[in-house]
């Protein structure tokens, strides 16, 4: 296996731009990380591409033609909110074993309004599916809210502590020019919000939106070309899907946790390694599992982890500083690349007011219906 260098990124804003098409959406994050690396678009040998809403067939192919043609294959690729995840793990195992030197990961996304009903998509037939949606898990909320008062029974957490996940990224959101939501949320804000799925209110919740986000990967011979310093290496990137779905809140029997067990085993590390973190809280559930599912703390202790400020910004171990899928926004094909860009912003010391303190070794973690796990770690 190579090693292999994450030279460039590139970010559109995430919200909803309605005088810009998808493509316009993808060629601006393209553009960007092709300047951000000092590549330019005929030295890209492959590309994979991802979008989850947009009906168009072969969209990677008309997206990057906005950019540039320079006969290379195109792969376009769907894997639910972990796209983007596995279009950086795809173009980092190109690198990794030799079929490429240089690739590009790029996703843009127009995301529709409303709630996601994701039953349908994994093969239960009507009556289950009624059954279900009687039980609350017709809507993703609904896991999110079943989950959270199943918590709130073993281990004590309260609907403030779920709530203070929102109070904290949307405070990480203001600090970030490209999220969709750039404002501060008090508490009392989130708890009053309009109530979605008892105790998930509306503030706790993730917005869909529009973006698009872009990665090139090389290795470190090619790397050592354009760049001097600021070179960031893919310790590890592993994408797992389970063999069974099983609803036991938002993921299935631990995949996750395996996923990331295998993450830092193939990176040589461990979860006090790790400097700062972007996980998957489409919910506000969702980030107090995830604590777990990552080692950073033991079964149960989610919350008193979060109302410690360990996972603040300027805790021990500061999660989803972009403001992650809450306040940053999920254009869902998207989303696995905009952690790597926040990620790369971190360990180059270039996220500004939001930057960890000397972040050598960044995690990205994301959960896709299915259910798919990645876990990817990055390190200076």
């Amino acid at each position: 296996m190579r090693e292999v260098v994450v030279l460039g990124v590139g970010m559109h804003n995430a919200g909803r731009f309605p005088g810009e098409t998808t493509l316009d959406l993808g060629r601006t994050a393209v553009l960007e990380a092709l300047d951000d690396s000092g590549m330019e678009f005929k030295d890209l040998q492959a590309a994979y591409f991802s979008n989850r809403d947009e009906p168009t067939a072969s969209l990677g192919e008309f997206a990057l033609g906005k950019v540039g043609l320079n006969g290379m294959p195109i792969v376009n690729v769907e894997n639910a909110s972990c796209s983007g995840s596995t279009l950086f793990w795809m173009a980092y195992n190109a690198v990794a074993l030799g079929q490429y030197d240089i690739v590009l990961a790029a996703a843009t996304e127009k995301s529709p309004r409303g709630l996601r009903i994701p039953v349908a998509a994994v093969g239960i037939d009507f009556q289950a599916m009624m059954a279900l949606g009687q039980m609350g898990f017709a809507v993703m909320p609904g896991f999110a809210a079943i989950l959270m008062r199943r918590r709130m029974k073993d281990y004590g957490e309260t609907e403030e502590q779920c709530a203070l996940v929102s109070v904290k990224n949307h405070k990480n959101g203001s600090l970030n020019p490209v999220a969709q939501y750039q404002k501060e949320t008090p508490l009392e804000d989130v708890l009053n919000s309009d109530m979605i799925c008892d105790p998930i209110t509306l503030l706790q919740c993730c917005p869909m939106g529009e973006g698009a986000a872009a990665a090139i990967l090389c290795t470190k011979e090619v790397a050592k070309q354009y760049k001097s310093d600021g070179i960031i290496t893919v310790a590890s990137a592993i994408l797992r899907s389970a063999v069974e779905f099983r609803i036991t809140g938002l993921t299935s029997a631990g995949l996750t946790k395996m996923t990331a067990d295998e993450a830092y085993k193939v990176a040589g590390l461990g979860p006090k390694d790790i400097d700062v973190i972007e996980l998957h809280d489409p919910f506000t559930t969702n980030e107090l599992l995830h604590y777990e599912d990552l080692g950073i703390c033991g079964e149960g202790e989610g919350g008193k982890l979060l109302s410690d400020g360990v996972t603040e910004l300027t805790g021990d171990i500061p999660v989803n500083t972009s403001g992650g899928l809450i306040a940053r926004g999920h254009p869902i094909g998207a989303t696995g690349l905009y952690q790597i860009g926040e990620l790369m912003l971190q360990l180059r010391g270039e996220a500004d007011r939001r930057q960890v303190p000397d972040a050598e070794v960044g995690l990205g973690q994301l959960e896709g219906l299915g259910p798919i796990a990645s876990v990817i770690i990055l390190k200076r």
